[in-house]
């Protein structure tokens, strides 16, 4: 009868190389997917501090006011009490105007060329949403 006896009572070099290789790959797969929750996380948050604004503008276009450029301080040029444009600016977005802003037909979009995120605000759908392509003021989503 024939007995086996293993000499050292440790792992061989291949086997920890293996094992260092699998955690490497598990890592990588891992720190990938944790970055989309960050882009969906920052992209969440603008779209409520934009949406936000939506009852402040109409609330100002009712009052007679107009609409001030987005991301320029108040949102209302009457006064400071309809608000002001959130500042986005600490996280990678930026406001891209409102073009010829009335009650009836607006759009504004925020985006962050980082994270390749547009979100457009219009009276189409009196909201905001995350779009993939230009932002109108007849954009439905």
């Amino acid at each position: 009868m024939l007995k086996f006896q293993k000499k050292g009572k440790g792992f061989t070099l291949i086997e920890l190389l293996i094992v260092m290789a699998i955690i490497g790959i598990m890592a990588g797969v891992v720190l990938v997917s944790m970055k989309s929750y960050a882009v969906k996380g920052r992209s969440t948050k603008v779209l409520a501090q934009v949406s936000s604004v939506i009852p402040s503008m109409i609330s100002c276009w009712g009052n007679g006011g107009g609409v001030r450029p987005s991301g320029s301080g108040n949102i209302c040029d009457i006064g400071p009490g309809y608000g002001t444009w959130p500042d986005m600016t600490s996280i990678g977005y930026g406001y891209a105007g409102i073009p010829g802003a009335k009650l009836n037909a607006w759009f504004f979009t925020v985006s962050n060329v980082t994270d390749g995120v547009t979100i457009c605000c219009n009276s189409a759908m009196n909201s905001c949403g995350t779009v993939t392509v230009a932002c109108t003021n007849s954009l439905t989503w």
